[in-house]
C-alpha cells in the first residue's frame, strides 16, 4: 500500500462506503483490532476495507431478542 496517495486510494474504492482517507480506515482497524501500522502498511486497499467491514460489524451493538 502506498501512504500519502491519495489519488491511488480514491481510485481503487467505489464512492459511498470508503473512508476519506486511508488513514481513517487504519485508525478504525487500530482501535477494534490494536494492529499498528506496520501490519496494515502490508494490506492491499481492499484487503484493507474488508477488514475495516469486519471492524464496523464488531462496534455495532446487537439487539438482544426481546428488547428495544
Amino acid at each position: 500500500m502506498r501512504r500519502g496517495d491519495r489519488e491511488f486510494f480514491a481510485a481503487e474504492v467505489a464512492e459511498g462506503g470508503a473512508p476519506r482517507l486511508i488513514e481513517d480506515a487504519m485508525a478504525d482497524l487500530a482501535i477494534t483490532f490494536h494492529w499498528s501500522p506496520a501490519v496494515m502498511d502490508e494490506m492491499s486497499v481492499s484487503e484493507l476495507l474488508g477488514w475495516r467491514e469486519h471492524a464496523a460489524r464488531r462496534s455495532r451493538p446487537t439487539e438482544k431478542p426481546g428488547k428495544r
